[in-house]
């Protein structure tokens, strides 16, 4: 679905901040944040998370030895997204502001594209 999100600059128009909290991961989705396996840029390509906002400039970083953190920066929209994937209490948290999700359309496209990248059991959303 190509729906522009792109950030709002000089429109005065206030935009929503998501906040998604997902909890037990997909366990193949989660093992992809272990350093053992894979570096940033890996991780980012694999899990999917780099096409959130697929313009958005990406900063990464992977922890060791598991773990990953990553901030988005698109004009004056950011995001960020933190993973701690162990099975037994896997969990991924997901924010953006400045992004232009005013409509369903484009919120549920958001809402999907990072539900895909996590599969979680649980999640909860806030606008």
């Amino acid at each position: 679905m190509n729906v522009p999100l792109s950030s709002s600059s000089t429109t005065g128009k206030k935009l929503p901040t998501i906040e998604m909290c997902m909890r037990e991961l997909d366990r193949e989705k989660a093992a992809q944040y272990y350093k053992d396996r894979d570096d940033g840029r890996t991780m980012i390509d694999k899990s999917g998370v780099g096409q959130i906002f697929p313009e958005a400039t990406v900063h990464a970083h992977e922890f060791e030895p598991f773990g990953f953190s990553m901030n988005t920066v698109e004009g004056f929209a950011i995001s960020t997204i933190h993973v701690s994937p162990q099975p037994e209490s896997s969990y991924a948290s997901f924010e953006a502001v400045g992004y232009d999700i005013s409509t369903d359309e484009k919120l549920n496209l958001v809402i999907e594209r990072v539900l895909s990248c996590f599969r979680p059991k649980q999640f909860t959303v806030a606008i």
